[in-house]
């Protein structure tokens, strides 16, 4: 069974904003938490264009204020900040089509959170690196979780 810092970290990863609000745009992205409290996305994003490839890259901060997350049946509480990056690559969609197709996507999150689980405060400083595969759709999530390595595999949740 993993240890709780590893599940903390994983649950994090499952539920964070991918990246900033979509274009230049300085409006934060806001998401609600499974169990209640929201995280805040804020930061920049580029778009440039690489042949039949438009390349999106992020940089930005992700806030954490009083994010309900389950992990082993028990709530747990997150508060605190990472730093996010990352970029995607997504292949030009044919004529009469509107989306173009995921080709390519990692990120990293790098930061301190605290926590509140059945009455047990404690902080996990992370470093942890995403990799996208849009054919499995399974993230491979790899770095340090409250000084715990991380190497797991873990399917991307339904789009919105």
């Amino acid at each position: 069974m993993r240890n709780f810092d590893v599940e903390l970290a994983l649950a994090i990863a499952a539920i964070s904003a991918p990246a900033p609000a979509g274009g230049d745009s300085d409006e934060p992205l806001v998401r609600a938490c499974p169990q209640g409290g929201r995280i805040i996305v804020q930061g920049t994003t580029s778009l440039e264009e690489e042949g039949s490839v438009t390349v999106r890259r992020w940089d930005g901060v992700m806030r954490f204020e009083e994010c309900g997350v389950l992990i082993r049946s028990a709530e747990a509480i997150v508060n605190g900040e990472m730093q996010v990056e990352g970029e995607a690559r997504f292949q030009h969609p044919p004529e009469g089509s509107e989306r173009g197709t995921l080709v390519f996507q990692e990120s990293r999150q790098r930061g301190s959170i605290t926590y509140l689980r059945e009455g047990e405060t404690g902080t996990c400083t992370s470093d942890l690196s995403h990799a996208f595969d849009p054919v499995s759709r399974e993230y491979l999530i790899t770095g340090t979780a409250c000084g715990t390595p991380v190497d797991a595999r873990m399917l991307a949740p339904p789009a919105p």
